[in-house]
């Protein structure tokens, strides 16, 4: 992905985990709001505070200690808080390490035990890590995804990877923009951005409707897919940062490599992007 601060409608939140009881196909069918105007149902910005690896909202968890993605070590250790970052007016900051050398990384993730969460706009607004190395392939990958509940295969992805040329470039950038259909398909998009996001914060999003997937970048749809694969029932939000794979990321950096996250937002059922 306060103590977490976390700007919670509670209310809402519990008509959306009441409505998690309807069958999808009512679910989708209904009228579902436009993006203008409305507030997110979650809007998490980390602050320190959490107890035994939980956010105090009960909302999200650090995973680990434990091999996952990549064959790397997730451990709890690489996952700080702060309640400020420098030039920054948001409270709240998350920093996933992955150290030199090593095959290791963090993750975050809602609670298995939670809300699960479907159709709607989900939004992270994060800097990657600026240590990447494309000559040597070194890097990792920095993630922001939805993940089908139980770890099914279905999976919507925005993922950085560090070991890119574009890492070094100052008015430049790449981010990917991937899907993981129930049917075993799957598509990797590479798009290019008119600067480095290692450089500083921008928002990053996707929105799901039945059948249809499009991907922003600070607020802007630059990518869509259409297809009656696209899974329809909900799942969870989670957040790494790993490496180790020459293909996808790089091998470990040489250094300490940490992407910083502010916070992440979802706005269930809306049909277009929210204005911020």
């Amino acid at each position: 992905m306060k103590q977490i601060t976390n700007k919670l409608i509670y209310p809402a939140l519990l008509i959306y985990v009441l409505s998690l009881a309807i069958p999808m196909t009512s679910f989708a069918k209904s009228k579902a709001p436009k993006g203008g105007g409305v507030k997110p149902l979650l809007f998490q910005d980390f602050n320190p505070g959490w107890n035994n690896n939980i956010s105090q909202d009960g909302l999200w968890k650090i995973n680990g200690l434990w091999v996952g993605t990549g064959k790397d070590t997730l451990n709890p250790a690489n996952v700080t808080f702060t309640d400020t970052y420098k030039g920054e007016k948001t409270k709240g900051f998350c920093y996933f390490k992955s150290q030199a050398n090593k095959m290791n990384g963090a993750e975050i993730q809602t609670l298995t035990s939670g809300p699960a969460y479907g159709y709607g706009y989900y939004e992270v607004r994060m800097k990657l890590t600026s240590v990447g190395d494309p000559t040597a392939n070194r890097g990792v990958c920095a993630s922001f995804f939805w993940k089908r509940k139980n770890y099914g295969r279905a999976e919507w992805d925005l993922e950085f990877l560090s070991n890119g040329k574009w890492i070094t470039s100052e008015n430049s950038g790449q981010v990917t923009m991937n899907y993981h259909l129930d049917d075993n398909r799957s598509k990797v998009h590479y798009q290019d951005l008119p600067f480095n996001p290692s450089k500083g914060f921008h928002r990053y999003g996707f929105l799901w409707q039945p059948n249809r997937l499009d991907w922003t970048v600070d607020g802007k749809i630059v990518y869509s897919f259409e297809d009656p694969g696209v899974a329809s029932e909900p799942g969870w939000i989670m957040m790494n940062s790993w490496t180790g794979n020459k293909n996808w990321g790089g091998l470990p950096p040489k250094e300490d490599a940490v992407t910083i996250y502010d916070w992440v937002k979802f706005y269930p059922n809306v049909t277009s992007v929210p204005e911020e």
